[in-house]
Order: C-alpha cells, then structure tokens, then sequence
C-alpha cells in the first residue's frame, strides 16, 4: 500500500486527502499554520464572542467537488441553501430591487428573473437574453479575451455591465473587468449561474468555515494516518523509489510520493528550477470587515452593494440563525488592490460612511466594534492568458503532484477550483 504526504492543509489539500483515503491510501497532511483549511478558516473575536472567519465565502450549487467533501465529512448540514437563486441589490442613492429566478426551472427563471430586474432597462434585459442565449449554444468568442472585450462586443451596456455583470465578475474571480480572462468567466456561467437552479443557488456556511472541515483530522486518524499542524516543510529530496520531506526541525519523513498543496510563491522554494512556472503567478487581495452595531437593521441574508465600495453584504446573523440583541455584517471588498493599503480605522469608516448612506436605520444605531481582515494574495489574479501559465504545472517524476486553485482546473480561484484541484492530483497516482 503506498503512502503518500501532502504538503497544506488547505481545501486542496484537504480533499486530496479525502480521495486518497477513499482509495485506500495511507496519508499524512503536514500543515505549517496551528490550524486547518488555508484561506478559508475562522476564530473567536474574544470582545463580542463570535465566531467569525478570515473573509465570507459563498458557495453555489454548481460546487459538485467541494459539496461532495463537505457530504463524506457529515458536515453539509451545517450550510443554508437558497431554493433558487435570489440576490437582493441596493444603490447608493437609494434605489433597490431584487434578482429572483425562483419563478420557473432553467434559463426561463434566470430571464423571467431579469425582466422583473429594477435596475435595467428594457434594451439591457434583451441584450442580456441573447447573450445567454449565445452562451447557451456554445458561439460567444471569448478566446484570448476580457471579458468587458466580450461584455462590450454582445452589446452589454455600461449600466448592465455595473449592475449585473461586475457584481458576479468580482464575486467569482476577484479581478477587474477590463482585465479578466472572459473564457473563464464564461465557464462559470456555463457551470454555474446559467446552468438551471440547482447550480446556480447560494450556499452560504452557517457557522465557521473551520467546522466545515476539521473532520478530515479525525477521518485521517482512523485510517492510520497522521495530521501534522505547525510542522512547515522546507525541503523535498527525491531517491530512487522514496521522496523524503524535512520539516524546519530536520524531521524527515518518507513517502512513496507526495502531493504539494501550497501557494506557488512558496513552492518555488521547495522545489527550485524544475518548479520554474510557479513565479509566473500573480494574485489578487481581498478585504473583509466585520461590523458590530447595536441592532439589526438588513432583512435578507446578503445583498449586493452597487456604486460603492463595498460590493457584498453579509447578515451573520440572520444566517446562523441565532438569537442576538445586536447586529453583525460582513463586508466584502473583492480586488482591493487600490484599497490593501489604507489604515484599518480608515477602512471601516469608509464602509461604515457607505452604509449609512443606503439604511436609514443605521442613522441612530451604534457601531460597537470592528474587524477588518486583509488577504493580500487571497486568489490567483484571472487575466487573459492565465490559462497558459497553469497548463504549464506539471507533476515531476510522476512522484511529485501539484494541488491548489491556481492549478490547471479550467475554474477561477475558488473553492471549488481548489477541491477539483485536489482530486485532480490524486487521480494522478497510480
């Protein structure tokens, strides 16, 4: 029975773990954070003694892999799931209307849901049927695209492309419009938004992400494995027919072949020359802000913020499900490169400015406490051409395999793409 190491504890490698298990592996994670799961994990803020996590993640219907994992790890219960897809949309000057596909199955909920849309005119609505209609039948040209490029040929108005298509372009890839490879973005609303409501419902966690996959430690336990926390590997030796891997200690352990699940900047120094690819990647930031006011004031689970900075809202609360005196939101500010810099203070004044300017009920409600949270590479930077830099990973010697959202799995930088990533790598041991 071979015996194989993974290299990060994230989702990626996480749910290579699972697979591997499933196929009668011996495994052991090794993970140089105290904690499990990458960039999507959680912890207490002590003063207001929540849970929170280290950015909102959304996930929709169309995430097969990673609901798959979350169904072997017994922890699917613990997501809210929209019947349909249905997105609340508020303005900063005041206007507000809704998304909501939940009329008819298929591509008729996602049009009928367009038509009843407040914020485009008629002209936009019809321009946007027939360019679901093109997607549909497999003719937009998106190869060697942008997706604004794309956006911009199929008669997308500027007002729809702010409106409909940069709110689900930021949320999904987490880069600029005008920059983004349209040929991804199309796969996702092939996958996902277009695809009939199944897939494209929001599936948001109902309480921290890190309860969502601590299980794979007690999984990997009772199949003779090991999980290794704060255990940073910094050196990989191939041999004849063993890979050796030292942790900064010099510990070695010794595997028949491993899986490496870790950003590329970091492979890099692992790997050195044969791992040359891993520098052509570039990633993009992300700011969350968690606000705590005095009482609740949004009736809806989230909403999409137009012509703000902010571009989603999260009520915490109301999507746990539990019984509080107080408020909780998250924020979330995706390709924040103009922003990563700014003071946290100055922040959340920003946003806090923001939303009072669209809730009334915020005028006499307290802020009474703030958490920003800053991921300056939190996912791989989509532009055009990014397909050719990940065809180029690569395992070596058929004994070294690579996991990771950045890898080659024809999706942008999300979690799924990371749980796809990881059963990609497994399927590569033999």
């Amino acid at each position: 029975m071979k015996k194989i190491g993974i290299i990060g504890a994230g989702v990626a490698g996480i749910n290579s773990a699972y697979h591997l298990i499933n196929k009668g592996y011996l495994v052991d994670l090794h993970e140089s954070r105290d904690n499990l799961g990458g960039r999507i994990n959680s912890f207490f803020d002590n003063k207001m003694n929540d849970e929170i996590d280290n950015g909102q993640h959304v996930l929709i219907g169309a995430y097969k892999e990673f609901i798959k994992l979350l169904i072997g790890l017994n922890t699917f219960n613990l997501l809210k799931i929209q019947k349909a897809l249905f997105v609340k949309y508020y303005s900063n000057n005041g206007k507000e209307s809704q998304l909501d596909t939940s009329f008819l199955y298929g591509e008729m909920g996602m049009i009928i849901g367009l038509i009843k849309f407040d914020f485009l005119s008629t002209k936009d609505k019809i321009n946007i049927v027939l360019f679901v209609l093109k997607l549909k039948f497999g003719i937009l040209k998106s190869k060697n695209k942008s997706i604004l490029e794309v956006l911009k040929y199929e008669n997308q108005s500027d007002n729809s492309i702010l409106c409909f298509w940069e709110p689900m372009i930021l949320a999904t890839m987490n880069t600029q419009v005008g920059i983004c490879d349209a040929s991804l973005f199309i796969n996702v609303l092939k996958q996902g938004f277009f695809a009939g409501r199944e897939n494209a419902k929001i599936i948001i966690p109902k309480v921290g992400l890190c309860n969502l996959i601590n299980p794979i430690i007690d999984l990997i336990s009772n199949n003779n494995g090991n999980v290794y926390l704060k255990n940073t590997i910094t050196e990989i030796i191939q041999s004849n027919d063993k890979i050796i891997i030292k942790n900064v200690d010099g510990e070695e352990f010794e595997y028949d072949e491993i899986i490496i699940a870790i950003p590329p900047d970091r492979i890099s120094k692992l790997i050195g020359i044969e791992a040359s690819w891993a520098e052509e990647f570039e990633f993009s930031p992300i700011i969350s802000v968690y606000l705590w006011f005095e009482r609740e004031f949004l009736d809806v689970d989230f909403a999409s913020i137009l012509g703000t900075n902010i571009q989603w809202l999260f009520n915490k609360i109301l999507i746990s499900g539990e019984m509080k005196n107080n408020s909780l939101v998250s924020l979330t500010i995706s390709e924040a490169s103009k922003l990563i810099e700014m003071g946290n203070k100055e922040i959340v004044d920003m946003c806090e400015s923001e939303l009072r300017q669209i809730f009334p009920k915020l005028n006499d409600n307290k802020l009474l406490h703030y958490r920003v949270i800053k991921e300056r590479n939190a996912t791989l930077l989509a532009t055009v051409g990014i397909e050719k830099a990940r065809e180029k990973v690569k395992s070596i010697n058929n004994r070294i395999h690579f996991a990771g959202c950045w890898t080659d799995t024809k999706l942008p930088s999300t979690i799924e793409g990371a749980a796809l990533s990881g059963k990609i790598a497994v399927d590569k041991i033999k």
